[in-house]
């Protein structure tokens, strides 16, 4: 059975142990500088809502064309 993927797979494998060459750490060392170039800093999720917020609840605005923000 051919699987496209495993075999694109296979063939990048192949190029980086061709540059690399059979040495552990070598491979170790160029995943962590592959790995390192595509770090983000972590997501903060800020829980509370910003200040311009619509709930679902709130009443409509005085003049009836939008929802007026809870805060």
């Amino acid at each position: 059975m051919n699987d496209p993927v495993v075999d694109e797979i296979r063939r990048v494998r192949k190029v980086i142990s061709a540059e690399i060459g059979p040495d552990i750490s070598q491979l170790s060392d160029y995943y962590r500088r592959f790995e390192a170039e595509f770090l983000r800093p972590p997501l903060v999720l800020d829980k509370s809502p910003p200040d311009e917020c619509v709930e679902a609840g709130d009443p409509p605005a005085p003049d009836g064309s939008a929802l007026t923000p809870s805060r």
